[in-house]
């Protein structure tokens, strides 16, 4: 990234934390990919329950890699054995007792919100309430200004990109932006908005300088 515009981003992050923090999550800022594996590989004990939400982020930062090493109990909620969607809806609510829950964000605002949509709501819901640790890990690329840039990222970029590589049968796939369609294959059903939080520190948002995911 040019040092000028990783300039821009540094202060979009650093606002981004203050106000996270503010909200009572605990919110930090890491210079790589690297860093950041470093300081999860002593926070997240051995055989800790560990579950996820579908995420590009996740598999570019390597995370991935990290929580299927198999130091950990990892819930696979698409793993091999399951064979009907029934015991695909039971596995995804194993998540909720899980030790550390990993997620990225759609997008988080300078002052302090995260925002976040989903289709049937298994990726967001843990986030709200379950897992001990929520761990949100989010590129430069997902800071915004507000809830009204927030919902517009969504939209015009995150929606699309995402419906196109789950290859839904959506009118974004087909126009490049939201069309607020009716389609049995959307993806953007539920919103939600998360701000103060009840119990300090649950939720953690590490950022990385670079942009990942959508």
């Amino acid at each position: 990234m040019d040092e000028y515009l990783g300039f821009v981003y540094e202060k979009r992050i650093e606002r981004a934390i203050k106000s996270l923090k503010a909200n009572r999550m605990d919110a930090r800022y890491f210079e790589s990919k690297e860093a950041l594996l470093d300081e999860l590989k002593i926070m997240v004990p051995k055989g800790s329950v560990i579950g996820c939400g579908g995420s590009v982020t996740l598999v570019e930062t390597g995370l991935m890699k990290f929580i299927k090493s198999g130091e950990f109990h990892y819930i696979e909620r698409e793993g091999k054995d399951l064979s009907t969607e029934e015991e695909k809806f039971a596995r995804m609510r194993e998540m909720y007792f899980a030790d550390y829950y990993f997620m990225s964000s759609n997008a988080i605002t300078e002052d302090g919100y995260l925002y976040n949509v989903d289709g049937r709501g298994n990726r967001v819901s843990p986030m709200i309430f379950g897992p001990k640790n929520v761990i949100i890990i989010a590129g430069s690329n997902k800071i915004v200004k507000n809830l009204e840039e927030a919902k517009e990222r969504v939209k015009a970029l995150a929606a699309p990109a995402n419906a196109k590589r789950l290859k839904k049968d959506t009118g974004c796939i087909k126009t490049g932006v939201c069309c607020d369609c009716k389609s049995p294959d959307r993806i953007c059903c539920v919103e939600v908005i998360t701000g103060y939080q009840r119990f300090p520190d649950r939720i953690k948002v590490f950022f990385l300088k670079d942009s990942v995911g959508y």
